[in-house]
């Protein structure tokens, strides 16, 4: 048995040596921590081991072969020790292992019940193992126990140490409690608890046995009680730490497995920014193998002109800080540029000391461009749909124009006239060229706000006057707002800042939004149209288009900015996704409500500061 015993030793310390090679050869500073710990499990493994040999010659030590009534059943316990510490050395049954042990308990305890609990830390209770002799009814109340409870085990779970009651009917702290009706229904009388303690100190458990008649333990029997509670509490943190093993190992070869499959790259580095560990991915994206990346600066991947935002990541890191989704540019092996989105996390050792980072690359070179191709996709779309909205409004502009030019020339023929009688009333002919000068202004403005509508805008902002802005628009719809008698209603707020913004895109919003008002109304009787500008607060420009038309289906209000999606016969569904793309691509938000009574109200909001999205 020694032999198999020394086996097994020496099994754990070859085990624990391996780990700590291979935790001296890892270059990643989490799987360093991972074999240290396994190589702390493996010897307290051997220590577990070799306590078996202690209480082997513990009990081996005991007077053996006497006569003497007392001396015999002292070699019967002995025998009965060696038993158990063969057992726990040979047996692999960890269930046959637990009643091993409460049946030897029983038995030097001369009882006639007995219970083995484990204790849970992270509940702070103990978990009923094995019993024996208990009623069913008593089994199920003790098969969790808490602080709180009034059980010998309860108590010893509180105070540390082991309690013994020789007569249950006479002690104090169970008077009145459920557990003294557990007792009684399993006709115990006399029970004893003795906590299972690890060679640490650390509480594992709990042994008891029980009696159906008062009883008071003698000391003889409370000692081997004691060296058999060594034995079950080292085979209980033998099994944890067991399992804790297996658990580990199952652990790293779990996460060497995804991060090997990752299509992501996930590199590990030293905080002086030396490349440690170097996954399937990584080969792939930067084009490095593993044998030429490790041990290199990861400065192999950084363009040089950007040397400097990796020290400010190395900076950050050594602070314990993470830095998630960063979009950059790094290098391949062949010189290309590879557009990246990069999460960086702080690497900890055992003691909590940040030892290093591990990196996780993502190429977004990909969807960049498809961004981009979409950028450009929407561009056109906004052009095509500003042009379709010019042509819907061609008797307005044509009415816009002519107005002045119709002023224009009746004023110049009028002045013509003045000029040709005998005495030219040179006063009045300054007065007429005046009027034409500004009627020409005016057709001049007209002509530059059409041609913008047609134009493929650049995308620069600048200050603008919303007011100035819906302005102008009405000014392009009056005609449609005659024709379809919609009354007007303007509540502009002249004390609006200007908002930085593209105005041919703001003036598309615009426009947009108050001709679906304009076609909204086309079938009821009373049209009126609500214009309003506003100061929200002191960030931001607020709108308001609100018409009583025929409203939105309130099952649609939630899809009406979705693109391609359209109410109309003959829409495009564009437009509004349109304006939702414009306002968003400013800072800002725009939504629908229905309007009190009747028809719909479209808002935008947009803040003063607006720049690049998300300012």
């Amino acid at each position: 048995m020694f032999e198999r015993l020394i086996e097994q030793v020496r099994a754990c310390y070859e085990n624990a040596a391996d780990a700590k090679q291979k935790a001296e050869a890892a270059a990643d500073p989490a799987a360093k921590t991972s074999f240290l710990d396994m190589e702390e499990r493996w010897l307290a493994l051997a220590h577990s081991y070799a306590s078996l040999g202690s209480v082997e010659r513990l009990s081996a030590a005991m007077p053996d072969g006497l006569s003497k009534p007392q001396e015999r059943a002292r070699a019967n316990d002995s025998l009965r020790l060696q038993e158990v510490s063969t057992s726990l050395i040979q047996e692999g049954n960890l269930a046959a292992l637990y009643d091993r042990l409460l049946d030897a308990a029983i038995a030097l305890m001369s009882a006639d019940m007995g219970s083995m609990q484990t204790f849970h830390p992270e509940q702070g209770e103990l978990l009923l193992l094995a019993c024996r002799g208990f009623h069913p009814e008593s089994a199920a109340f003790w098969e969790r126990v808490h602080l709180d409870s009034a059980s010998t085990c309860g108590v010893a779970l509180s105070t540390g140490g082991r309690v013994m009651v020789p007569d249950i009917e006479a002690c104090d702290f169970m008077v009145g409690t459920a557990d003294l009706d557990a007792y009684r229904r399993s006709n115990i009388r006399a029970v004893q608890s003795t906590p299972l303690v690890s060679r640490s100190g650390r509480l594992l458990g709990m042994i008891s046995t029980h009696w159906r008649e008062p009883h008071q333990p003698t000391e003889r029997a409370l000692r081997s009680l004691d060296i058999l509670a060594r034995q079950a509490a080292d085979l209980i943190e033998r099994t944890q730490i067991e399992a804790a093993l297996g658990e580990s190992e199952e652990g790293l070869r779990r996460f060497a497995s995804i991060v090997e499959s990752s299509d992501d790259a996930i590199i590990g580095k030293s905080l002086d920014g030396m490349i440690t560990s170097w996954n399937k991915g990584a080969e792939r994206l930067f084009g490095y193998t593993a044998e030429e990346a490790i041990g290199k600066p990861v400065t192999i991947l950084v363009p040089p002109d950007r040397h400097n935002e990796e020290r400010m990541i190395l900076e950050r890191i050594e602070r314990g800080a993470r830095i998630e989704h960063y979009e950059t540019v790094r290098e391949h092996k062949d010189g290309s540029s590879i557009l990246i989105s990069l999460t960086v996390s702080p690497i900890k050792n055992s003691e909590g000391k940040i030892v290093g980072a591990s990196k996780i690359a993502r190429d977004i070179t990909e969807r960049k461009l498809a961004e981009a191709r979409e950028k450009v996709l929407m561009a056109e779309l906004t052009y095509m749909n500003r042009v379709a909205t010019a042509g819907e409004l061609t008797a307005s502009i044509a009415h816009e124009v002519n107005q002045p030019l119709t002023g224009i020339a009746t004023k110049a023929s009028a002045a013509r006239r003045w000029l040709a009688a005998e005495k030219p009333d040179m006063d009045r002919v300054r007065d007429v060229l005046d009027q034409i000068e500004t009627a020409s202004y005016l057709a001049s403005a007209v002509i530059t706000n059409v041609k913008s509508m047609f134009s493929k805008e650049n995308h620069d902002k600048a200050e603008v006057d919303i007011n100035k802005l819906i302005s102008t628009v009405m000014n392009l719809v009056s005609v449609d707002l005659r024709k379809h008698r919609i009354e007007l209603k303007m509540e502009l707020d002249d004390q609006l800042p200007p908002v930085l913004a593209n105005h041919v895109q703001l003036q598309q919003v615009i426009l947009n939004l108050v001709m679906n008002a304009i076609d909204a109304m086309r079938s009821v009787q009373s049209r009126v149209l609500s214009v309003k500008s506003s100061l929200n607060g002191r960030n931001s420009v607020h709108v308001s288009i609100e018409d009583t038309g025929i409203g939105i289906d309130p099952t649609n209000i939630d899809r009406i900015f979705e693109r391609l999606f359209t109410t109309k016969r003959n829409g495009m569904g564009m437009g509004l996704s349109i304006c939702h793309s414009i306002i968003e691509n400013h800072g800002g938000r725009i939504w629908a409500s229905p309007a009190v009574g009747r028809g719909s109200i479209f808002q935008f909001e947009l803040p003063i500061n607006a720049g690049e999205p998300g300012a």
